[in-house]
């Protein structure tokens, strides 16, 4: 049993120094577990033979106090930490080693002070009072609280030797211990010890409950056992594999802090053991649990008690989580062997190590890479592996493959998700690019009639969808880019250069086939169509799930399954369509042009996209390209504060250009005129005269689908290099939108519209610090481009079809999307990290971050296909994010959330 000394203020402790052969000490060490709520002496050592003096008590505030002294000279030392009085335990150290004092509590070094040796005498000599002191006088002072295990040493203990008897008791036959009083007494010694009824109290009783839970699969072996004579408990032989059930272990002592470690091995696994430490100690706060694992293992700690006389801990163990996943990545990879077999799989290891070669291992890097590339360059995520799909069984297949073995997926078409969320690293990326039929064939509609409609696989792209589709004389309002596809652009919305005339492309999807969670696989459709008698191969429609379909319908992709078809009531190919561009403010000025301030190009466009009276305009952007805030001067001679001219947004001019499509019922000529008449009454007429006119795509009834119809708004480097250099030339389209890094964010306005407060704060974020001189030149191009919204076919919607899709800005004037592009030429990609542009990409981010929170009026919202992860996902959705949940719960079948990334609904 342990005890330690209760002192109740009049009794005291007499410990002598005298050794044979010897009259004292020079270095020495003093140590106690100690409990108060007062202050009061310690110890107290004075010799009246040679004056020499020290002492260490407790100060009214909880603070050690370590004296030296000669008849000559006096040090003391304090310990900045006060509050050692608070009634709880803590281990002390006092410590003279040659000229210097330390105090050490708890084993942490906490005061250290230098004091002159030569002024003390060689030796300290006599005794030491525990709990008394001679004051001035010799007035006594005594100790009022509990002091245990005192130990007086003739040497001073080095750090380790302080944590070791911290830890376990002094046994009495360690080298230059002078005197101890160690925690177990003989009964009928304890009145005869102390002075002035003095007392023993028992300490209490500790005790630490392990539990231990082993998920890997290996079975640990005791190798050794460092638990002290003084605790009871043991640790098991063998910690069994694979196994929830607790292994439950019980250790117990009445010292005041105890140790018990255990070291494990795994049979035949060199590199495999495990190390567990329990320290348990009456200053409770530093009772705690450590383990040392191999690699390969994982281990979670959990604390289920923690107080001051019972540890109570969870220990659990499991393979590390990387071995995990590489298994669960080869039994997922035998799970789709006959994809593999296909050459539909592609991981960065080669597995069949009998034909690895350098050879062949670099070509599986590179190709490994090749697919993991997303169109934003900026971002590089690292599947696990990537799935190329070619119908909805291999998409089935690759997706419960990955669930059964617990792995998240992703799933890629287009690759242009902006954020990069089409895919994900450690992830199964399910590739659907290869599911790219079209079929167009007639059916009858149980709500419209006849209607021609359209199965579109996911894997297809613009640059090739919009050209089959008019080959059949129909269209879907399409996207700006090329290359994004159709999965994406529909489920966000699908903004474009139909969407005055014909609304978001969502308007338009009647009806999708989708993969759910648990991998079954449905049609499902918001009306019921069937075969018109046209012999056309397409399957027929039965109205099912309509809300489901309805949260399609721009509520975000992956969200509530995968979908694997698409079905689409298209419109008929307008007779003629003309693509047209109106450039004000040109980077290289005209002769004879009179620059338009911005604001009155930016009222103009707005009347044409409000106005009632625009029916062949189908849709409409607006570029404005950023412009640096120009600095006038220096604050100061080293010119490192500049100066900056005033904004007026009443005259401050921006490089624009307005993309149009205009739909004609005559002759390609005869559009050509009309167009040119709405520029010059729309624009001219106003005081916005463009510099320049191109009227460079012109397509539309039997005349085939031009490519150049769909380039819009990003800004090709080679027409900057060419103006640049004084050449002539019509401007090259960026045609395919090549991948390029880039970012990008944005927002909405209002139904009412800007407004001049609005118009004002939107060209003052246009005009910025942060965007640096010669960027154009460097290739970096910073802008935002006015996606119209408002045209005839939301103006005119009943209330009750708005209801029919969960895009939620239906009734917004236009999007406002900020952009930030580099590197889009092949010659400065290639320049890598070397590229000049490095040096100013920061501050044309912190342009795009500054410009996503910048105050303008009648502004709200943002639209999801122009993604920026910083955005909460509510904000995407509006009023129809609550109505999503409920969906995605409802009909996903997806418990774990598979279908997740960072903007999906959850």
């Amino acid at each position: 049993m342990s005890h330690a000394i209760k002192f109740s203020g009049n009794n005291y402790l007499e410990q002598s120094f005298q050794q044979e052969n010897a009259t004292g000490l020079t270095d020495f060490t003093i140590q106690c577990w100690l409990k108060t709520t007062e202050s009061g002496p310690l110890f107290h050592h004075h010799s009246q033979k040679n004056g020499t003096h020290f002492s260490v008590a407790v100060t009214d505030s909880g603070a050690l106090i370590f004296t030296a002294r000669s008849n000559s000279f006096e040090k003391s030392i304090h310990s900045i930490q006060g509050g050692i009085n608070n009634g709880k335990w803590s281990y002390l150290s006092a410590i003279k080693s040659g000229d210097e004092l330390t105090i050490i509590i708890n084993g942490e070094i906490i005061a250290t002070t230098q004091i002159d040796t030569a002024s003390l005498p060689d030796q300290f000599v006599e005794g030491v009072l525990v709990g008394k002191s001679l004051g001035n006088e010799n007035n006594e002072q005594h100790f009022n609280g509990e002091l245990g295990g005192i130990a007086i040493w003739n040497r001073d203990l080095s750090t380790g030797e302080v944590m070791k008897y911290y830890q376990e008791p002094v046994t009495g036959n360690e080298d230059g211990l002078l005197s101890s009083h160690p925690f177990e007494i003989e009964e009928d010694q304890q009145d005869a010890t102390l002075k002035q009824n003095g007392c023993y109290v028992e300490l209490p009783l500790q005790k630490v409950v392990l539990k231990i839970i082993n998920n890997s699969p290996h079975e640990f072996s005791l190798s050794c056992n460092q638990t002290g004579e003084f605790v009871s408990g043991n640790w098991p032989q063998t910690i069994p594999r694979n196994t929830n059930k607790p292994l439950k272990l019980l250790f117990e002592s009445s010292h005041p802090c105890f140790t018990a470690c255990a070291t494990y091995l795994v049979e035949n696994c060199k590199d495999t053991d495990l190390k567990i430490e329990v320290n348990k100690s009456l200053t409770f706060y530093n009772s705690d649990i450590q383990t040392i694992i191999s690699d390969d293992l994982e281990r979670q700690i959990s604390v289920d008690k923690n107080k001051k006389l019972a540890l109570c801990v969870n220990l659990r163990l499991s393979e590390n989580l990387v071995v995990v996943n590489t298994i669960n990545l080869n039994n997922f990879l035998q799970d789709v062997k006959s994809l593999v077999e296909a050459g539909k799989v592609v991981t960065s290891m080669n597995y069949d190590t009998s034909t690895r070669t350098a050879n062949s291992t670099a070509k599986q890097i590179v190709e490994y890479n090749q697919a993991c590339q997303l169109f934003n360059r900026r971002i590089q995520e690292k599947p696990l592996a990537i799935v190329y799909c070619t119908n909805s069984g291999d998409v089935q297949r690759a997706y419960c493959a990955a669930i059964n073995n617990k792995l998240p997926i992703r799933v890629r078409t287009g690759g242009h998700d902006h954020e990069g969320e089409c895919s994900g690293t450690n992830t199964i990326l399910i590739d659907l690019i290869g599911l790219n039929g079209v079929n167009i064939s007639t059916l009858h509609s149980s709500e419209t009639g006849l209607a021609k409609i359209a199965t579109i696989g996911p894997g297809n792209r613009f640059i090739t969808l919009t050209s089959t589709l008019a080959q059949q004389n129909v269209m879907l309002p399409h996207g700006t880019c090329a290359t994004v596809a159709i999965p994406g652009f529909t489920m966000g919305g699908g903004w474009g250069p139909f969407t005055r005339s014909q609304g978001m492309c969502c308007e338009h999807l009647i009806g999708a086939e989708i993969i759910f969670g648990d991998g079954s696989i449905e049609t499902i459709a918001s009306e019921t169509l069937t075969h018109s008698g046209d012999g056309r191969d397409i399957r027929v429609l039965t109205k099912n799930k309509p809300e489901l379909l309805w949260a399609l319908k721009g509520g975000g992709g992956m969200s509530y399954g995968i979908v694997t078809n698409f079905y689409f009531r298209t419109f008929n190919l307008p007779r003629t369509l003309v693509r047209f561009e109106l450039e004000w403010n040109p980077f290289e000025p005209q002769e004879g042009y009179v620059d338009v301030n911005t604001l009155k190009i930016l009222t103009c466009w707005e009347d044409v996209i409000n106005s009632r009276a625009m029916p062949h305009l189908t849709g409409t952007n607006l570029k404005i390209n950023g412009k640096p805030l120009k600095i006038t001067g220096y604050k100061d001679d080293e010119k490192c504060i500049p100066e900056y001219e005033d904004f007026d947004a009443d005259t401050v001019i921006h490089n624009c250009v307005m993309y149009g499509y205009w739909e004609g019922t005559g002759d390609n000529n005869e559009t050509l005129k009309i167009v040119e008449d709405f520029i010059k009454e729309e624009f001219t007429d106003h005081g916005a005269k463009p510099a320049d006119i191109r009227l460079d795509g012109i397509g539309g009834l039997g005349s085939g689908y031009n490519p150049n119809l769909e380039a819009w708004g990003r800004e090709s480097h080679s027409n900057v290099l060419l103006r640049s250099k004084g050449k002539e030339g019509t401007p090259y389209p960026p045609d395919l939108d090549e991948p390029a890094p880039h970012k990008i964010t944005c927002r909405l306005v209002d139904s009412v519209g800007l407004g001049a407060k609005g118009h004002k704060e939107l060209l003052r974020s246009l005009t910025s610090k942060l965007i640096l001189e010669g960027n154009r030149e460097k290739g970096l191009f910073t802008y935002v481009t006015l996606g119209a919204i408002a045209g005839d076919y939301y103006h005119n919607m009943s209330q009750a079809n708005k209801n029919k899709s969960s895009f939620p800005y239906k009734d917004k004037q236009y999007i406002i999307q900020y952009q930030t592009w580099w590197n889009l030429e092949l010659a400065e990609k290639e320049e890598l990290q070397n590229n000049a542009v490095y040096t100013r990409i920061n501050r044309a981010l912190d342009w795009m971050e500054k410009s996503r929170d910048f105050c303008i009026a009648n502004t709200s919202g943002s639209f999801i296909s122009f993604k920026d992860s910083s955005i909460p996902t509510k904000t995407y959705f509006d009023k129809s994010y609550d109505q999503l949940k409920c969906v995605k719960k409802k009909y996903s079948k997806d418990p774990d959330n598979h279908f997740r990334t960072r903007k999906t609904i959850i």
